[in-house]
């Protein structure tokens, strides 16, 4: 499956044609400002303050905390423990979590290099890479509640 964010609206390419998704809820509807694919294979929503798993044509599990309501994100990963890792062009990245642990936010307030997250990926073994625009590549093991390393393009570590 395809799907793709634009003008705060998810479609789907089914066939040839990309097909708006039809939200029931309908602050939804108005803005979404990320996408990521699930480790189950269906799509991550983010809208508001909360993301939203698409299964079976309608919105179900919820995570709520999403710390910058109405940014856009540029990329939304699930991570092996289920929390949503999602960047931003201006605001660091986020792992949003739901439940009362909410949010843990990474940017230049808090000591991350960047708040310009260009891309993440978890590897197999639970690394989150992180890219930013300017401040080169971080890494972090998610369990092992260590800081993020930074990798600068060269190779070294910050």
């Amino acid at each position: 499956e395809i799907w793709v964010s634009r003008g705060g609206r998810v479609s789907e390419l089914r066939g040839q044609r990309l097909t708006p998704l039809s939200f029931a809820e309908g602050s939804n509807n108005r803005y979404v400002t990320g996408i990521g694919v699930s480790r189950d294979d269906h799509l991550w929503v983010v809208a508001g303050e909360a993301a939203y798993k698409w299964k079976d044509d309608s919105l179900g599990e919820k995570l709520g905390g999403v710390p910058w309501p109405y940014q856009p994100f540029l990329k939304v990963v699930e991570t092996q423990s289920g929390a949503l890792a999602a960047s931003t062009s201006a605001h660091g990245f986020a792992l949003i979590r739901g439940g009362a642990e909410g949010a843990l936010v990474f940017g230049r307030t808090n000591g991350f290099p960047s708040d310009w997250v260009t891309a993440l990926c978890e590897d197999r073994e639970g690394n989150l890479w992180v890219g930013t625009g300017g401040a080169g590549l971080a890494a972090d093991h998610l369990g092992d509640g260590q800081v993020l390393v930074g990798i600068d393009c060269l190779g070294q570590h910050h």
